[in-house]
């Protein structure tokens, strides 16, 4: 495998997690919202977690989408 089919199965593999992320974060972002307004029967703690969640998801999307920046900035013409 050549450097350049390397990147390139590299960038697909990141887009791949990127997309399980996007999802991941809506739906944490959903559920927050959701039971933020309904005044729901979790705890203030888990109310927090939830948003922790949310957080570290948006940490490691950023932290992929700079590696794919990178990956991409690398690649042979």
């Amino acid at each position: 495998m050549d450097l350049n089919e390397y990147i390139l199965k590299d960038r697909e593999f990141l887009h791949y997690i990127s997309n399980q992320l996007v999802v991941t974060q809506a739906c944490a972002g959903y559920l927050k919202k959701k039971l933020d307004s309904e005044g729901s029967q979790l705890s203030e703690k888990d109310l927090e977690k939830l948003g922790k969640l949310n957080t570290s998801v948006k940490k490691i999307f950023l932290a992929l989408k700079e590696r794919k920046e990178f990956v991409s900035r690398h690649r042979q013409s």
